[in-house]
Protein backbone atom coordinates (compact mmCIF):
# COMPACT_ATOMS: atom_id res chain seq x y z
CA UNK A 1 0.00 0.00 0.00
CA UNK A 2 1.48 3.23 -1.04
CA UNK A 3 0.40 6.55 0.38
CA UNK A 4 -1.37 8.41 -2.32
CA UNK A 5 -0.37 12.03 -2.76
CA UNK A 6 -3.01 14.35 -1.41
CA UNK A 7 -5.23 16.06 -3.89
CA UNK A 8 -5.90 19.71 -3.14
CA UNK A 9 -8.91 21.44 -4.58
CA UNK A 10 -8.00 24.05 -7.10
CA UNK A 11 -9.08 27.57 -6.21
CA UNK A 12 -11.55 29.33 -8.45
CA UNK A 13 -10.01 31.39 -11.20
CA UNK A 14 -11.19 34.74 -9.77
CA UNK A 15 -9.86 33.96 -6.23
CA UNK A 16 -6.70 35.78 -5.15
CA UNK A 17 -3.49 33.85 -4.91
CA UNK A 18 -3.05 31.98 -1.62
CA UNK A 19 -1.87 34.41 1.02
CA UNK A 20 1.08 33.77 3.25
CA UNK A 21 0.52 32.33 6.69
CA UNK A 22 1.27 35.66 8.37
CA UNK A 23 -1.19 37.50 6.16
CA UNK A 24 -3.94 34.96 6.90
CA UNK A 25 -3.17 35.18 10.60
CA UNK A 26 -3.30 38.99 10.52
CA UNK A 27 -6.57 38.90 8.60
CA UNK A 28 -8.06 36.48 11.10
CA UNK A 29 -6.83 38.62 14.02
CA UNK A 30 -8.37 41.75 12.50
CA UNK A 31 -11.71 40.01 11.92
CA UNK A 32 -11.84 38.45 15.41
CA UNK A 33 -13.66 41.23 17.25
CA UNK A 34 -14.85 43.68 14.67
CA UNK A 35 -15.82 46.43 17.14
CA UNK A 36 -12.47 46.62 18.93
CA UNK A 37 -8.90 47.19 17.92
CA UNK A 38 -6.54 44.98 19.92
CA UNK A 39 -3.73 47.55 20.04
CA UNK A 40 -6.07 50.30 21.14
CA UNK A 41 -7.60 48.13 23.85
CA UNK A 42 -4.14 47.13 25.10
CA UNK A 43 -3.10 50.79 25.28
CA UNK A 44 -6.25 51.62 27.22
CA UNK A 45 -5.59 48.81 29.71
CA UNK A 46 -1.99 49.95 30.18
CA UNK A 47 -3.11 53.56 30.72
CA UNK A 48 -5.70 52.51 33.27
CA UNK A 49 -3.17 50.36 35.13
CA UNK A 50 -0.72 53.26 35.14
CA UNK A 51 -3.37 55.63 36.52
CA UNK A 52 -4.28 53.16 39.27
CA UNK A 53 -0.61 52.75 40.24
CA UNK A 54 -0.10 56.53 40.35
CA UNK A 55 -3.22 57.00 42.46
CA UNK A 56 -2.18 54.30 44.95
CA UNK A 57 1.32 55.78 45.19
CA UNK A 58 -0.09 59.26 45.80
CA UNK A 59 -2.51 57.99 48.46
CA UNK A 60 0.27 56.13 50.26
CA UNK A 61 2.47 59.22 50.17
CA UNK A 62 -0.30 61.44 51.52
CA UNK A 63 -1.04 58.96 54.29
CA UNK A 64 2.66 58.81 55.23
CA UNK A 65 2.79 62.61 55.32
CA UNK A 66 -0.35 62.81 57.47
CA UNK A 67 1.06 60.29 59.93
CA UNK A 68 4.44 62.04 60.01
CA UNK A 69 2.92 65.47 60.55
CA UNK A 70 0.50 64.19 63.20
CA UNK A 71 3.34 62.58 65.16
CA UNK A 72 5.48 65.69 64.87
CA UNK A 73 2.61 67.95 65.97
CA UNK A 74 1.73 65.75 68.95
CA UNK A 75 5.33 65.57 70.16
CA UNK A 76 6.02 69.30 69.80
CA UNK A 77 2.72 70.68 71.12
CA UNK A 78 3.30 69.32 74.63
CA UNK A 79 4.21 72.37 76.68
CA UNK A 80 4.87 72.78 80.41
CA UNK A 81 1.87 73.94 82.42
CA UNK A 82 1.47 77.70 82.38
CA UNK A 83 3.69 78.29 79.32
CA UNK A 84 1.97 79.51 76.14
CA UNK A 85 1.93 76.86 73.43
CA UNK A 86 3.88 77.62 70.26
CA UNK A 87 3.18 76.06 66.92
CA UNK A 88 5.87 73.80 65.46
CA UNK A 89 6.58 76.46 62.83
CA UNK A 90 7.12 79.17 65.46
CA UNK A 91 9.47 76.90 67.39
CA UNK A 92 11.43 76.13 64.23
CA UNK A 93 11.75 79.82 63.34
CA UNK A 94 12.97 80.58 66.88
CA UNK A 95 15.54 77.76 66.67
CA UNK A 96 16.95 79.19 63.41
CA UNK A 97 18.62 81.94 65.48
CA UNK A 98 20.25 79.41 67.82
CA UNK A 99 24.03 79.10 68.05
CA UNK A 100 23.72 75.30 68.31
CA UNK A 101 24.22 73.83 64.82
CA UNK A 102 22.16 70.73 65.63
CA UNK A 103 19.16 72.82 66.65
CA UNK A 104 19.45 74.93 63.51
CA UNK A 105 19.63 71.79 61.37
CA UNK A 106 16.56 70.31 63.08
CA UNK A 107 14.69 73.60 62.59
CA UNK A 108 15.55 73.74 58.88
CA UNK A 109 14.47 70.12 58.44
CA UNK A 110 11.13 70.69 60.19
CA UNK A 111 10.48 73.80 58.07
CA UNK A 112 11.36 71.89 54.91
CA UNK A 113 8.98 69.07 55.85
CA UNK A 114 6.19 71.52 56.65
CA UNK A 115 6.69 73.42 53.40
CA UNK A 116 6.82 70.28 51.26
CA UNK A 117 3.24 69.28 52.09
CA UNK A 118 1.37 68.66 48.88
CA UNK A 119 -1.91 70.14 50.06
CA UNK A 120 -1.83 73.74 51.33
CA UNK A 121 1.75 74.17 52.56
CA UNK A 122 2.14 77.01 55.13
CA UNK A 123 4.25 79.22 52.87
CA UNK A 124 2.71 82.55 53.84
CA UNK A 125 2.80 81.68 57.55
CA UNK A 126 6.54 80.99 57.34
CA UNK A 127 7.11 84.28 55.54
CA UNK A 128 5.02 86.17 58.11
CA UNK A 129 6.97 84.58 61.00
CA UNK A 130 10.23 85.82 59.52
CA UNK A 131 11.74 82.48 58.48
CA UNK A 132 13.10 83.69 55.14
CA UNK A 133 15.97 86.03 56.24
CA UNK A 134 17.60 83.43 58.57
CA UNK A 135 17.30 80.76 55.87
CA UNK A 136 18.93 83.06 53.30
CA UNK A 137 21.67 83.79 55.82
CA UNK A 138 22.25 80.05 56.26
CA UNK A 139 22.68 79.66 52.51
CA UNK A 140 25.50 82.22 52.57
CA UNK A 141 27.51 80.22 55.10
CA UNK A 142 30.31 78.28 53.44
CA UNK A 143 31.39 75.20 55.37
CA UNK A 144 33.77 72.56 54.09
Amino acid sequence: WENPTPVYPTPPRNAPAMATFEARLESRRNNFKKGTDADEMRRKREDEALQVRKQKKEEALQQRRRLGNAGMANAENIAPTGAPEQSPLQEAVCKLASSNADEVLAAVQSLRKALSKEVSPPIQECINMGAVPPLVGLMRIKEA
